[in-house]
């Protein structure tokens, strides 16, 4: 028969083997997370919008935009989020940001000609391999920068 020293030592051993394996369980679901996370984040990029009509004060048009793909959600569904920051428009003027011929957001530059939005898309546009970013002078209905 085992004295209780011996029973308290195996106690304590069985102890330092559970503590043991939770670190690694622990450590396994971080390092799970962080490969899942490493691989979604190559879904985010930068791009520059190019100027594309000709409007009387939109000659210096600029901008870019920041794309990230938002991962799938309980049904596979992705999103994108789009932010988009501009400068060189008309002051003070209203404009639309589209994608395939639809109105997304509108936004009205301030008194030095800049703007910023933030949009959140279905991932309609994600699917489409066409889905495009035009911002639109909606005065003019004309183009004034876009990205494909």
């Amino acid at each position: 028969m085992k004295s209780e020293k011996q029973r308290l030592s195996e106690i304590k051993n069985l102890n330092k083997g559970v503590k043991k394996m939770k670190k690694i369980i622990i450590l396994s679901i971080i390092l799970v997370l962080g490969i899942s996370l490493m691989a979604f984040a190559g879904a985010e990029k930068k791009v520059t919008l190019d100027r594309v009509d000709f409007v009387v004060g939109e000659e210096d048009a600029s901008g870019w935009a920041i794309i990230n793909y938002t991962p799938p959600d309980e049904v596979g569904a992705v999103g994108v989020t789009v932010q988009i920051q501009v400068s060189g428009l008309l002051p003070n003027h209203d404009y639309a940001y589209r994608s395939l011929g639809v109105d997304l957001a509108t936004f009205t530059t301030n008194s030095k000609g800049k703007g910023h939005f933030h949009a959140n898309l279905s991932s309609d546009l994600d699917l489409d391999p066409n889905w495009e970013i035009n911002i639109w002078n909606v005065l003019n209905n004309s183009k004034v920068l876009e990205w494909n």
